[in-house]
């Protein structure tokens, strides 16, 4: 059986090839191959390979934009060779992968910082797998500059790139792992004087202007401050290109500026004489309670602590299930014993599922306790059960944390 084609010309894209063939066609899948490597191959003599040209690759619907010179920094592998051009994808206007999306954040990251960084690895299988299909060897490096023939230095990492690298890996050199414990210890610094300004016994002037200790702890303020903002600000700016809009999308860089937010705000409202009214005054209390937030700064330089928020993040829905299940119980048991024992204790059933959270919990603060026998047996059966809630779902938790960590860090 014979299959006519329409002349190329007629076909946008290499996608809409596809209506016109059906599976009972002989040939038809050759054929389909050979238009579409013609229709790639049109594309590969039109685009126009300048070094800051912005690469758009699609990877199961996530779409990434990186210069073509990163990728051509490794030109052994896929994205770097001519062989690129066979992926791509007019209709589109993208080269599209049909891959891993998770996996292919750390492609990314290896033409960004030119190493491949796998801490947070995936199973070894999928990492096999991914990497042989982009050809990219773990232990490869970007070309090394050198001296061409005409004399000129072939290109290196800019200035944002290795600013990006100092300050997110701190195994890059001396400097930034000194960097990463100056940062570790001004995050220690900062909190630790917060709480300082909460205890008028140990420092009784501190509310007072002019003091030695007002001086000292506003000093200290500034200065913290002052690093922090520096430390966000080079972050914004060495920031991948093309992509400073994500830098707001990260959750440890909306923690940096939440943290911030505070001390800005403060001096936003004195610059501009805002009257201090009780209002006012209780916002700007409030909001230096959003300082304790920098205490997750720790997670950036630790590895173990982001994986303990992964792995709540990845089991959040079983997590909920349990937090649901608790407190249906709670005011299963709040609404029991204001219904058995009634009186000034138990005046309401939000007030008797205080004493349900507290037994169902095993705290038992003495508050608020059952007086007729009544009251009694359900407060009993209540502790039974809590110890049951409590000890359950953290076994199986602690069980699956251990098994997904193993896991984690198998190469």
């Amino acid at each position: 059986m014979e299959v006519h084609f329409p002349p190329l010309e007629t076909f946008s894209s290499a996608s809409q090839l596809d209506t016109i063939l059906h599976p009972s066609h002989v040939r038809a899948e050759g054929l389909l191959r050979e238009r579409r490597h013609t229709i790639c191959t049109v594309h590969q003599s039109a685009v126009s390979h300048r070094p800051d040209q912005v690469v758009h690759l699609n990877c199961s619907g996530e779409v990434y934009e990186i210069k073509r010179s990163r990728l051509e920094l490794h030109p052994s592998t896929l994205l770097g060779s001519p062989d690129l051009e066979t992926y791509y994808r007019p209709d589109m206007r993208c080269y599209f992968f049909d891959r891993h999306r998770q996996f292919f954040e750390h492609i990314i990251q290896f033409y960004m910082c030119g190493r491949l960084n796998l801490a947070h690895n995936f199973d070894s299988t999928i990492a096999k797998q991914e990497l042989t299909f982009f050809r990219i060897d773990p232990t490869s490096q970007p070309t090394s500059p050198r001296t061409s023939s005409t004399g000129y230095i072939s290109r290196s990492p800019g200035w944002k790139e290795r600013m990006f690298r100092f300050l997110n890996e701190p195994n890059m050199n001396w400097a930034a792992l000194a960097y990463c414990v100056l940062d570790v210890v001004l995050v220690v610094c900062a909190l630790g004087m917060m709480m300082l300004e909460t205890d008028t016994k140990l420092l009784p002037d501190v509310d007072t202007p002019g003091t030695l200790t007002y001086r000292t702890i506003h000093i200290a303020d500034k200065f913290f401050m002052g690093f922090f903002t520096l430390d966000v600000l080079l972050r914004i700016i060495s920031w991948p290109s093309h992509a400073n809009c994500s830098y707001f999308a990260t959750p440890m860089n909306i923690i940096d500026l939440v943290a911030l937010s505070p001390y800005y705000v403060q001096h936003a409202v004195s610059l501009l004489s805002i009257t201090e009214s009780m209002d006012v005054v209780s916002i700007l209390r409030a909001s230096r309670l959003l300082r304790m937030v920098r205490i997750f700064r720790f997670i950036r330089h630790s590895e173990e602590l982001f994986q303990i928020m992964r792995f709540v993040y990845e089991t959040r829905s079983q997590l909920t299930i349990i937090y649901v299940f608790s407190h249906m119980v709670v005011l299963v048991f709040g609404a029991i014993i204001y219904y058995v024992e009634g009186g000034d204790q138990f005046n309401s059933i939000l007030n008797a599922s205080w004493w349900s959270l507290v037994t169902l919990s095993t705290l038992g603060y003495g508050d608020k306790v059952p007086v007729t026998l009544a009251g009694c047996l359900v407060g009993s059966v209540a502790l039974m059960i809590g110890m049951v809630i409590l000890s359950l779902p953290m076994t199986i938790v602690v069980s699956k944390f251990a098994e997904w960590y193993d896991t984690e860090k198998k190469r």
